[in-house]
């Protein structure tokens, strides 16, 4: 009897040691400093059935490196993981702290370092070599295109495509006199998603590209340079401040991406790909005698070393590594870039091949408006089957040769100099927004300008 009691005592005993230990376990949270991003979902679902008792929370985090640097030198345990950019300085100073830890001996990791760009993979890599961060996104931010479509249609080729932003913007000015009365409807040169409004994006793209060809060339930005007042000058005729624009002026219109023959957006990695029928150039240089420069900067995960549950967060870091979005191969490495066909293709190409069928036995007996109708639904099919690659692909095999060949050899990354911080570009913005609206001279803007710089330098450097 004794022994019975003794027996029921352990078995009790268990199980409240078993409910204990589930209930812990049940209040286990990874906090991820992401944002909310649903093509995460299906890998943070796999996460936390392997993981029983975890779950994982996403919150936003303020898009400022300085957040980032004061949680670590807070060492906060708030979040878990952190989503950092490699567009300003925070990896650099993480670094610099000790504070990024190196990647575990993943399999999955070293698949993605030992096949990324050098140029990309460098700027991952913490104080002592080693690879601190997942990249699981990438950021252009600009990228020129062109649309081959509309250069055949006026007769230009790869040869009269302009190489340097002066000579664009020479094309530009010659347009009017030469191509504008054939051509009305086509925008010779556009810029979308610039920092100023309007046609004042021609100076966002001077103040972007001049800065980055200034750091590349001699390691400094100095803004009192006869490149950049040229630069400045070139683009005079277009700062008109948005205060004193005129209603209906074309210049200022957004025009449609297909009108356009060559133009310049910002891309993430959800857009890089969308070309329509336009495809990439060669960067431009801001000169002759100044490099080729295509600027970007990765997103990547990297683990909080003051983290409660780093062995948790280590994981589901590997599990990005180990379910790479396949767009974003394409970006990293042309070893593992593969095509992507679009889902709904197969379902496309069915539907418009039974109707150009239905179509063309249509116009056989056709007349008045079913014979319109019937002429409709051929020239849409007709349309499809003509940009069939575009149909078929997200990310066509033109694509992956077009980037790497145009697009890889001149990779430049941000985030990597003493000024490329949020708090100097604000007070760039600032400066060049009060130059716009009138307020100040291109030399009282210069001097202001190199001024910020250098203030801006002295700070970081304490």
């Amino acid at each position: 009897m004794k022994v019975i009691k003794r027996f029921g005592m352990m078995v009790f005993v268990f199980m409240v040691l078993f409910l204990l230990n589930s209930t812990c376990a049940v209040s286990q949270t990874l906090v991820f400093s992401g944002g909310q991003n649903d093509k995460w979902a299906d890998l943070f679902s796999r996460f936390e059935q392997e993981h029983l008792g975890y779950t994982v929370k996403m919150d936003v985090q303020p898009e400022d490196e300085v957040w980032l640097v004061e949680q670590m030198l807070s060492q906060s345990a708030d979040f878990d993981l952190y989503r950092v950019s490699t567009e300003n300085r925070a990896l650099q100073t993480l670094s610099a702290k000790r504070y990024l830890l190196a990647l575990p001996d993943n399999v999955d990791i070293k698949t993605i370092y030992n096949n990324m760009l050098p140029v990309m993979k460098k700027t991952l890599l913490n104080a002592d070599g080693q690879p601190s961060g997942v990249p699981i996104s990438v950021y252009f931010p600009y990228v020129f295109k062109e649309n081959p479509e509309l250069m055949a249609e006026i007769g230009l080729t790869e040869d009269d495509v302009p190489r340097t932003l002066l000579a664009m913007f020479e094309f530009v000015d010659q347009w009017q006199d030469t191509y504008e009365e054939q051509y009305p409807n086509i925008v010779p040169f556009y810029i979308a998603n610039g920092d100023y409004i309007g046609i004042n994006s021609y100076l966002s793209i001077v103040m972007e590209m001049y800065k980055n060809a200034s750091i590349a060339v001699t390691g400094e930005l100095n803004y009192d340079t006869p490149i950049f007042r040229e630069l400045l000058s070139r683009v005079d005729a277009y700062t008109v401040p948005v205060t004193k624009r005129v209603v209906g002026n074309q210049v200022f219109d957004t025009p449609d991406m297909q009108n356009c023959l060559f133009y310049c957006s910002e891309d993430n990695l959800s857009t890089f790909f969308t070309l329509g029928t336009s495809t990439w150039m060669e960067p431009l240089a801001i000169a002759d005698g100044y490099p080729q420069l295509q600027p970007f900067a990765l997103k990547c995960i990297v683990v909080n070393p003051f983290s409660k549950h780093i062995e948790a967060a280590t994981d589901l870091l590997c599990d990005f590594a180990q379910y790479p979005l396949p767009v974003l191969q394409c970006v990293l490495s042309p070893d593992l870039a593969q095509p992507i066909e679009r889902t709904s293709f197969k379902e496309k190409f069915a539907y418009w091949t039974q109707t150009q069928a239905a179509a063309l036995e249509a116009l056989q007996t056709a007349q008045g408006d079913a014979y319109t109708e019937a002429s409709q639904q051929l020239a849409d099919a007709q349309a499809f089957f003509e940009h069939l690659e575009i149909e078929k692909y997200k990310v066509s095999p033109d694509m992956l040769q077009r980037y790497q060949s145009k697009l890889t050899p001149y990779l430049f990354a941000c985030g990597q100099a003493g000024y490329d911080t949020t708090l100097l570009a604000d007070n760039i913005k600032a400066l060049v927004s009060q130059y716009l609206d009138g307020a100040l001279t291109a030399d009282e803007l210069i001097v202001k300008l190199n001024r910020t710089v250098t203030l801006s330098v002295r700070e970081d450097a304490q």
